[in-house]
């Protein structure tokens, strides 16, 4: 007989050769694609019946266990097994619960009950439960831990996509265990009575996620950071703020007429500084490199060769710049045939939190001087970079009738923060993960 190490596990099994075999085998059938998961469940099952026989109640309950995890993970590619639903697998854990709830090895069953789908309240009290019942168990910690997650506040803060200087800020604010909620703003620019701003919230009383609309004070253009604290639960993002909108028109000969207006009354602004910049190798920190500088005329305006900048942005002061923005878009001129593929893509959010999903959706067309066509097909793949400049994941998509693709990412739980991007060929789009 081969060397085994008894421990807890194999004390369960009655230190029998069998368990530690079929361990080893099921291992193994799962990590192979062409075996049925009707073949695996089987032989949890067999084993079950097994030890029942044999009047091991411990070995039966964790073969069981086994064997619904197998059910509750298929894949549905099997068509010889049905998968167990969220609902049936609660349903299976918790009559196990009930017909073996004298024996010990059931601490492990309400382990595996508490990563089960139901709604917090239900959650907490399971776990209060097997605390009481199960105070020597392995799993004791395991337990508290659940406790301590439903019943900790929550804390999320969105800003509207569109805020103007000197009106409020509409802030969405989602929130569990949460009695109130405090904004701190900080930034060179900020108003002493908005520095700090308090909010009362109302919590459910089932511990589940609620959301509210709140308006903080006007702010002045600027770039900020807004701190949101509520009871211990902490959440932040960036937040910037300009007068400026920056426009652009596509002139012959390769020019471009670019204006500086007021966002709010569309009145032009003259002697306003106008940046533009190129993009960098996507492998570099610094996203732009700068290539010129100019200003606006009397009436706001400012014509250039469409070679000096792929990008730009106005700054009227120190406080008050649009963020860059692309002018690429204005190279088609009136009555030339320039064609090209052009990829956009878009993130649901611009924010993130790691282990979240981003959704990216990407439209593809292509255009010929003046004229635009929406690609109708063709394969790409999308990239996730992450702020170190790596690849971290790529999904293949294909291009459907609409000219679109679409994917999802899973973050990394455990992620450095910072500027992320999605690529797919010449399309980018970036957003930040905090």
């Amino acid at each position: 007989l081969p060397l085994i190490d008894k421990k807890k596990d194999s004390a369960l099994f009655g230190h029998d050769l069998l368990s530690m075999l079929a361990a080893f085998v099921a291992r193994n059938m799962e990590s192979l694609e062409n075996v049925p998961k009707s073949e695996v469940v089987a032989l949890y099952s067999g084993l079950a019946t097994y030890y029942e026989q044999r009047g091991n109640k411990d070995a039966a309950i964790l073969e069981r266990l086994n064997e619904l995890q197998v059910r509750q993970e298929y894949d549905g590619m099997d068509k010889s097994l049905k998968r167990m639903s969220p609902k049936e697998y609660k349903a299976a854990l918790l009559d196990m619960i009930s017909r073996n709830e004298g024996n010990s090895v059931c601490a492990d069953v309400y382990s595996r009950l508490l990563d089960a789908d139901m709604a917090p309240k239900e959650k907490l009290e399971y776990a209060r439960i097997a605390m009481k019942k199960y105070p020597q168990s392995e799993f004791f910690n395991r337990f508290k831990s659940v406790e301590a997650e439903v019943l900790s506040p929550q804390l999320n803060v969105r800003m509207e996509s569109r805020i103007l200087c000197g009106k409020p800020i509409g802030t969405t604010v989602s929130f569990k265990n949460c009695s109130s909620v405090t904004f701190i703003i900080r930034g060179r620019n900020v108003p002493a009575k908005a520095k700090v701003q308090t909010f009362e919230l109302h919590p459910a009383s089932d511990y589940t996620v609620c959301e509210d609309k709140l308006a903080l004070s006007s702010l002045p253009a600027g770039n900020y950071r807004i701190i949101a604290e509520a009871d211990g639960a902490k959440d932040s993002c960036a937040l910037h703020l300009t007068t400026l909108k920056l426009v652009s028109m596509p002139l012959p000969d390769k020019r471009i007429r670019m204006a500086v207006v007021n966002e709010q009354t569309g009145r032009p602004i003259a002697d306003c500084k106008i940046i533009f910049y190129e993009s960098n190798d996507w492998r570099s920190k610094e996203r732009y490199r700068e290539t010129v500088r100019t200003k606006t005329d009397a009436s706001g305006e400012v014509i250039i060769k469409a070679v000096q900048g792929s990008y730009a942005k106005a700054v009227l002061n120190e406080f008050d710049e649009t963020e860059i923005q692309s002018v690429r878009e204005s190279y088609g001129m009136p009555g030339e045939r320039n064609s090209e593929t052009v990829i956009r893509l878009y993130t649901d959010r611009s924010i993130y939190r790691p282990g979240q999903t981003v959704h990216v959706a990407g439209l593809v067309y292509h255009r010929e001087g003046d004229e635009v066509k929406v690609a109708s097909e063709g394969k790409y793949t999308i990239n996730l970079i992450d702020a170190n400049y790596k690849t971290i994941a790529s999904k293949d998509v294909q291009v459907n009738e609409m000219g679109s693709v679409d994917a999802d990412f899973s973050l990394p739980s455990s992620c450095l923060n910072g500027r992320f991007q999605m690529e797919m060929n010449s399309g980018r789009v970036s957003f930040r993960v905090e």
